[in-house]
């Protein structure tokens, strides 16, 4: 394998946060860092240096994925989630390096790499089907059309910090809102969750979008959603609560949009938010015991899952694309972040903050090397 340069590019030994084999639930246990050894990029690849991870729930759930089967039941799954369809699922590796978001500059190039060389400065969203390519790890190994250039807009530019935060968290919501969704302004919608990564984002853009946003968070965030953008903001802890003050304030009516950021048991719930013919995007389930409520309703259902963007070479650009609008976004002002920054040692805890919900509304941001 050849780099730009047409120099020979050898496998690089590096620091990395791996598992060895799926676990039940999660531990700090599970994770360890270790001697990875990251192979040179392919023909289309390029090998990053990594600067900045980012924490996200998918890279403590990851660890429960059966190795053969849906990816989305604990191990053991294997093949349930998949009988009748002709499609096969996708295989989830072990062992693995952990991460899906990180940023950093690209060190190595494939001969067949034509937009990105050495040294370019990038942010990336990497597969949850790959053995190395995990942004816990000093260098990963992507395909270059999932890379995206970090911009710089005049006098403004990202910090790899701030450029790793974004992706899952903000890309996600972008094709929820702006695909899936189709919002529009004037229109009024509801986030759960919205104190989180996800949420803040999703409240931030359609708040932006000019959306009449209700969202929901617990007490100690209120005033922190409320400063992002949320116009009603609505106390968790009221539960089925919520739904009677959401209709109380549209007068019967509903929201046009329903963004389920939690889980299923919420989202199955709260789509009596909604008005009648309106939609609703999930990022974590489906919603298989509402088909008749949503029959009758005539509600719209969406999912988004990022990961399935890396299967086939046609659909891998658009993570680009998405990741060129929100730096857009970004650069615009129309979200920020709010970032708590951790050393590459400490990145276990970082995940058990996560996994444990002791995370407020940080996102947690892991420095793999010095800027």
């Amino acid at each position: 394998m050849t780099g730009h340069v047409g120099k020979q590019v050898a496998p690089v030994k590096c620091k990395g946060w791996s598992v060895e084999k799926p676990a039940l639930q999660w531990s700090t246990d599970a994770v360890k860092l270790s001697d990875v050894t990251v192979p040179a990029p392919g023909p289309t690849q390029i090998r990053v240096k990594v600067h900045a991870a980012s924490i996200n729930p998918i890279d403590w759930k990851r660890l429960m994925f059966s190795p053969s089967g849906s990816g989305l039941g604990v191990a053991g799954s294997g093949l349930a989630g998949f009988k009748g369809m002709h499609r096969k699922p996708p295989n989830y590796p072990y062992p693995y390096v952990v991460g899906v978001d990180g940023a950093g500059e690209v060190e190595s190039v494939g001969e067949k790499v034509t937009e990105l060389k050495v040294s370019d400065r990038v942010m990336f969203h990497s597969s949850l089907t790959k053995t190395y390519g995990g942004s816990l790890c000093e260098y990963a190994v992507m395909e270059e059309s999932v890379a995206v250039p970090i911009p710089t807009d005049g006098a403004k530019s990202f910090s790899y910090e701030e450029a790793a935060a974004i992706p899952c968290a903000t890309w996600a919501v972008y094709v929820a809102l702006f695909d899936k969704l189709r919002i529009e302004p004037g229109r009024s919608i509801f986030v759960d969750g919205a104190s989180g990564a996800v949420g803040s984002s999703a409240v931030q853009l359609a708040h932006h979008m000019g959306l009449y946003v209700f969202a929901s968070c617990s007490p100690s965030n209120v005033d922190y959603v409320r400063s992002i953008g949320a116009d009603h903001v609505l106390n968790y802890h009221d539960g089925l609560d919520m739904i009677d003050q959401i209709l109380d304030a549209t007068e019967g009516y509903g929201v046009d949009y329903y963004l389920a950021v939690t889980n299923t048991q919420d989202a199955e719930n709260f789509t009596d938010t909604l008005r009648f013919g309106g939609a609703v995007c999930l990022l974590s389930g489906v919603l298989i015991p509402q088909s008749d409520v949503l029959f009758r309703r005539q509600l719209s259902v969406h999912y988004v899952f990022l990961n399935g963007l890396h299967d086939h070479p046609l659909t891998r650009p658009q993570l680009r694309y998405i990741g060129d609008q929100v730096a857009k976004l970004y650069l615009s002002g129309a979200f920020r972040l709010d970032m708590e920054v951790l050393p590459f040692a400490e990145a276990a805890e970082a995940l058990d903050l996560s996994a444990t919900g002791n995370v407020n509304h940080k996102k947690l941001v892991v420095q793999v090397a010095s800027s």
